[in-house]
């Protein structure tokens, strides 16, 4: 129990720091010196969308190759050989990987939302915080979410080149084993 508050607390902190990064550089106009056209709706859209297209494309091809290193792995497990402890790895790998790719689905529904209600004014609600303005709030967010999703791929990315060693590894240990 003690180890999931920890992991859920180091899966908060890159969150927190971006949102916190985004607050600073919009409070500060200093996002323009990047360039404004970052955060139009239209980029931000785009943006999020093809990495979910491409985090969606890399689960499929690494599904298809999850099938080939389970069948290396039961080999392993049959032989009673020392392979079978890659079967936890290879689980978290997959799990980080599904948590990646909802995490970019997450980013992309939540800045079409707020896009949406950008331009909604309901005059019973008020907008209850006086540090930042609503349009302050939704370019911190966009901000975010295009960060959020850039280290979304970066961790894909690097599960990806995790679950290619491991399997590499197997393939190559099971080649030693044929031959002698």
């Amino acid at each position: 129990m003690k180890i999931k508050m920890i992991k859920g607390i180091y899966s908060i902190v890159p969150i927190i720091i971006v949102f916190i990064a985004s607050y600073f550089l919009v409070h500060n106009n200093l996002y323009t010196i990047i360039d404004t056209n970052i955060l139009e709706d239209t980029f931000v859209l785009n943006f999020i969308g093809i990495f979910f297209g491409f985090a969606i494309t890399s689960l499929a091809l690494i599904y298809s190759s999850y099938e080939k290193i389970a069948n290396t792995i039961v080999d392993a497990v049959q032989q009673n050989d020392e392979d079978s402890n890659y079967e936890e790895d290879i689980f978290e790998l997959l799990n980080e990987l599904k948590e990646d790719v909802i995490a970019i689905f997450y980013c992309i529904l939540i800045a079409f939302i707020l896009i949406l209600l950008r331009n909604i004014d309901i005059p019973i609600v008020k907008f209850p915080m006086k540090i930042i303005s609503k349009d302050e709030l939704i370019l911190i967010s966009k901000l975010s979410f295009v960060l959020l999703t850039l280290y979304a791929m970066y961790d894909l990315t690097q599960t990806i080149f995790d679950l290619i060693k491991i399997s590499y590894q197997l393939s190559k240990r099971n080649k030693e084993k044929k031959s002698s």
